[in-house]
């Protein structure tokens, strides 16, 4: 903080060093055209006198001209320190927030965990009960151990996730993925329509596929206000494209642009109530891009969101 307002101030005292000396540089270029247009009207040698005022405008635009290109570089150096701090600063805070978010997260399944394991030593329970317990153990391993996979996948480097070796439909992946869904969130409603006939493979890495249209499905989930969430398959020229629609709150304009940016998540940071680590649409994107493929982020009217992603068909 020291530093950024240091260099503001010796950008600001560059600026006023700078007009000062065009003042100065003015004032005496001024003068030394008055003193030597003096001269020439005694000797009245009109040749020499326009010669003069043609020296003169040249040397005024010089000087203004200087001086505009460095106050101007000044003025955009000051900005670009400006954004570089904001920029550092927010990134600072999402960080600060993710590692909030995910200690939370993280220690809200190993809580239940804990918990039920406490209630299984001491207490006797009948069989049902006991499997109650243990089914709601698994859903809460199974949630961190998908939590510990974003998090391992956002910190790999920005080389290749995967090297795409496999053939898969895309229809094969979508239907057990949703039908795992179904099975965690039971109160959801999930619709899979598939509208292609003589459905190719693609090139794929079926468990990373997977990964991204559930962080996707599981953003409709969080923002679409228990709407029917659809998912289309369909075919376009050389690519299947997977829609994913809700009728929820919907995205804004303005958030579009930044909602695949690592650690970031919508909303105001002090008034958010939704959970959330900031990782799973920038994971969902860095996927796609591995498959070749193109993300984009669209309104559903009336209301709600619309992912659409495309995936190159395999040619034989």
């Amino acid at each position: 903080m020291k530093i950024k307002w240091f260099t503001y101030s010796v950008l600001l005292y560059l600026m006023l060093a700078s007009t000062w000396w065009t003042v100065l540089l003015f004032e005496k270029n001024e003068s030394e055209y008055k003193a030597k247009k003096e001269l020439i009207k005694i000797h009245q040698d009109l040749e020499e006198e326009q010669s003069l005022d043609n020296e003169y405008k040249r040397q005024k635009w010089m000087i203004l001209g200087e001086s505009l290109f460095l106050g101007g570089t000044l003025i955009a150096g000051m900005w670009l320190i400006y954004r570089g701090h904001k920029k550092e600063i927010n990134s600072i805070t999402q960080q600060n927030n993710f590692l909030l978010a995910i200690t939370h997260e993280l220690k809200s399944p190993i809580s239940s965990i804990d918990l039920i394991l406490q209630t299984l030593k001491s207490r006797k329970l009948n069989d049902e009960s006991k499997n109650e317990l243990i089914d709601t153990s698994l859903d809460e391993l199974k949630r961190l151990e998908e939590m510990v996979e974003n998090l391992l996948i956002s910190a790999k480097n920005e080389n290749s996730l995967t090297s795409l070796t496999n053939r898969a439909r895309l229809s094969d992946i979508i239907f057990e993925m949703i039908n795992e869904l179904r099975r965690e969130h039971p109160s959801i409603q999930l619709l899979f329509s598939s509208y292609i006939n003589n459905e190719k493979e693609v090139l794929t890495d079926s468990r990373l596929f997977s990964i991204a249209l559930k962080n996707i499905i599981n953003n409709s989930i969080k923002y679409g206000e228990n709407s029917m969430i659809t998912v289309y398959l369909t075919a376009i020229d050389h690519f299947y494209k997977v829609s994913i629609a809700d009728n929820g709150i919907g995205i804004k304009e303005s958030e579009k642009s930044k909602i695949f940016n690592k650690f970031y998540r919508i909303g105001d940071e002090m008034t958010r109530q939704k959970k959330g680590s900031g990782l799973g649409l920038y994971i969902a994107k860095r996927v796609i891009q591995e498959h070749k493929g193109h993300i984009e982020v669209k309104d559903n009217l009336p209301k709600g969101t619309i992912f659409d992603i495309r995936i190159p068909i395999l040619n034989e």
